[in-house]
């Protein structure tokens, strides 16, 4: 009988030392409820020099492969030829099945969809499909010399072909898919400057002819991030997991909670925050500055199963990113019952009903709005409804439907 195999070639999935890419397992997870294919495999590029080729990550293999990759994503993608030429001996040395059982390959982010199409010429009747995680789908924005014209050019002619021979583009929210769309030229109501900056350099270049882009939202598995009781003490508890980047806006949220307890005169506020990054050591100094020490803590990180702890903890989640293609901690908060507030025009936009967007969405770093909503909240514990299912197996299916897989 003639197997199934889906393959899955990604940069973000977990290692017992670190949680980066759960998302990613819950999608491989969801796949394999489905009982569609014979095995789903996921590879993970690497360096050359990485000792560890293979692990198990909970109960998924988890196999490595070497690649080149740009310094600094300088004219990435120049190393396509020697990678496709790296991956193609890996492949044939470790793959146990025949190539013709191969149906689905799946990567994620531009970086690696040259491998999709590499597999596909092997064997035609392949589905390729990339997947689109961020609202800059051509990664222009990353690393050294991002604002330089040659470069952008270089990752606008390099994306752009390849783009065009994928069979499928995965958006994990409809503002991915309208940034992919609209490319070189911004999505509607776009304000990120550093984005848009970029944008402006190459906005004559034409659009890439994508041949069919869908939407997987970034689903939860519901077995880990359920709903519980949300438990109103004296102290209301807000909390916000994100790095600490420009784009994420805890400057927003920081000013708001001061506002709320130095001139609402609340003092039943509690702000509890995760993540790392190099604007960290300066929302420490904010805090201590503004002498709001007793109500803002900062939490280490914890692993995302021990998440659904913190989430039951939470009176309401903020998070006021300004420049998110989906926003998984929110789903989270969602799963597990807890009200969540965040920027408007945002991935996760489309699961708010359009008479409901005025209470849980504000312009992106209006600090005044987004007291007024926190405030409301506090006054009124409203619960929030949706528009669709957060769970990443429903999704899933939805998704294989499309692709007819």
């Amino acid at each position: 009988m003639k197997r199934s195999i889906y393959i899955e070639i990604t940069p973000f999935f977990p290692t017992k030392d670190c949680f980066r890419g759960p998302f990613i397992y819950d999608q491989v997870k969801a796949l394999k409820n489905t009982g569609k294919f014979s095995d789903i495999l996921v590879l993970r590029p690497t360096t050359l020099y990485d000792k560890e080729k293979s692990y198990i990550y909970e109960d998924i293999q988890v196999y490595k492969f070497p690649c080149i990759q740009s310094p600094s994503y300088i004219m990435n993608g120049i190393f396509d030829s020697i990678n496709c030429i790296l991956f193609k001996s890996w492949f044939k040395s470790n793959f146990k099945y025949s190539i013709e059982d191969v149906e689905v390959v799946h990567a994620h982010v531009s970086t690696f969809a040259i491998y999709p199409l590499l597999l596909k010429e092997m064997n035609p009747a392949i589905k390729t499909v990339i997947q689109h995680h961020d609202l800059d789908p051509y990664t222009i924005r990353n690393g050294r010399w991002a604002d330089k014209y040659w470069n952008l050019r270089y990752k606008y002619n390099r994306n752009k072909r390849i783009f065009e021979r994928m069979d499928y583009h995965l958006c994990v929210s409809d503002k991915v898919k309208e940034s992919l769309l609209a490319f070189p030229r911004p999505r509607k109501g776009e304000i990120y400057q550093s984005y848009l900056s970029k944008l402006k350099k190459i906005e004559n270049l034409p659009s890439a002819n994508i041949k069919k882009a869908l939407v997987l939202f970034n689903g939860v598995n519901k077995q880990i991030f359920s709903k519980t009781e949300v438990n109103y003490k004296s102290t209301f508890t807000i909390g916000c997991i994100a790095n600490f980047v420009d784009l994420k806006g805890h400057n927003t949220l920081l000013e708001a909670i001061r506002i709320l307890i130095q001139e609402k005169r609340y003092q039943n506020i509690h702000l509890s925050l995760i993540g790392s990054g190099p604007l960290l050591n300066g929302c420490k100094e904010y805090v201590i500055n503004n002498q709001l020490e007793s109500y803002v803590t900062f939490e280490p990180e914890v692993a995302h199963r021990d998440l659904t702890a913190y989430y039951h903890s939470l009176n309401l989640f903020v998070l006021p990113s300004f420049f998110e293609g989906f926003g998984c901690v929110l789903a989270e908060a969602a799963s597990c019952g807890i009200p969540f507030i965040t920027c408007e025009n945002q991935g996760i936009e489309t699961y708010i009903p359009i008479e409901d967007r005025r209470k849980w969405l504000f312009p992106a770093q209006d600090v005044n709005q987004l007291v007024k909503l926190i405030d409301r909240q506090i006054e009124t514990h409203d619960q929030q409804v949706f528009t669709t299912s957060f769970d990443i197996n429903l999704l899933i299916k939805n998704y294989l439907k499309a692709i007819n897989a």
